[in-house]
């Protein structure tokens, strides 16, 4: 009877130690890998450059700089962007699309911007097929790439489809500004904090490069935050050379609301709300002002 009962309860234990290996094997399966991701940005770019050969889009698409200490967050929120243009451009086509999805509520990972871009891709596929484009693309996989890089490859992508929809306009970094304004609210509320402040004065004839100094202002005023709330602190990136435009502005925007992010799930608030655009016009001196309002609300928030 011992003897019987022992090789049942082996076989159990054999039977739990097969399982765990399946789920573990199952899990590392489903998980994505930096380079994974990359290898998905490179196809979404391919597809766009097939849309600009079809549109015969010859200008040369600006570059970006070489990124650091990007995350998956940081990320998402490039390929969000990517995201947006890829409507812009069917919208001007009346051509059906998905909905942009809302920023997460809990940590991004690999994976997460990889579904993401997926998304987009098949938006970019059906684009391709309405425009009689009938090719496929399966880049090769890379090796050792980093979110940093795929942020980078995101960003070259929206570069390329300024071609084809237009650069990004003031009134979409304003756009972002009034999100962050919102989220900075609600962070305060949470944590007990005054959201009062004296509105500052607008100071007109401002460009983009003064937007995005002050962007930057609001990057390392977030930087002493996240450390006060035992967050691992951003380590803001060199100021972009050469010209400032709106498009460094609203890259600037999107990586504050990437933070914004992380101190939300931190502190278990929703995510960073969506806005309307503005119907009227705005101008680097409105963005300006958003950035003053936003530094205000930051002082009160941190201790």
């Amino acid at each position: 009877m011992k003897g019987l009962l022992y090789i049942w309860d082996s076989r159990k234990v054999l039977t739990i130690l097969i399982t765990m290996i399946a789920l573990s094997v199952s899990t590392k399966s489903m998980a994505s890998t930096p380079s994974e991701v990359y290898q998905s940005t490179n196809n979404l770019i391919f597809h766009i450059e097939q849309i600009r050969l079809n549109k015969n889009i010859t200008s040369v698409a600006k570059k970006p700089g070489v990124q650091i200490a990007k995350t998956p967050i940081h990320a998402y929120t490039k390929a969000l962007e990517v995201f947006e243009k890829v409507i812009r451009f069917k919208e001007a086509h009346n051509w059906s699309h998905s909905k942009i999805p809302s920023l997460p509520e809990k940590n991004v990972t690999p994976k997460d911007v990889l579904d993401l871009i997926l998304v987009i891709i098949k938006e970019l596929e059906d684009v391709n097929n309405k425009l009689g484009i009938s090719v496929k693309k399966n880049s090769p996989l890379p090796e050792g790439k980093t979110p940093s890089d795929v942020y980078e490859n995101l960003w070259r992508a929206s570069y390329l489809f300024d071609g084809l929809v237009g650069a990004i306009e003031p009134t979409y970094v304003y756009r972002n500004t009034v999100r962050i304004e919102k989220a900075l609210q609600k962070i305060a509320k949470k944590l007990n904090k005054s959201t009062a402040i004296i509105e500052p004065t607008i100071i007109q004839k401002q460009k983009p490069i003064d937007a995005n100094i002050s962007g930057y202002k609001v990057l390392y005023k977030l930087a002493v935050l996240e450390k006060e709330l035992d967050l691992i602190a951003v380590r803001v990136s060199g100021f972009p050379a050469g010209k400032i435009t709106p498009s460094d502005v609203y890259d600037t925007t999107n990586n504050i609301i990437a933070e914004l992010t992380r101190i939300n799930v931190h502190l278990n608030l929703p995510s960073v709300p969506d806005v309307d655009l503005s119907t009227e016009k705005i101008t680097p001196s409105n963005v300006v002002f958003q950035f003053k309002k936003i530094e205000l609300l930051l002082n009160n928030i941190s201790s």
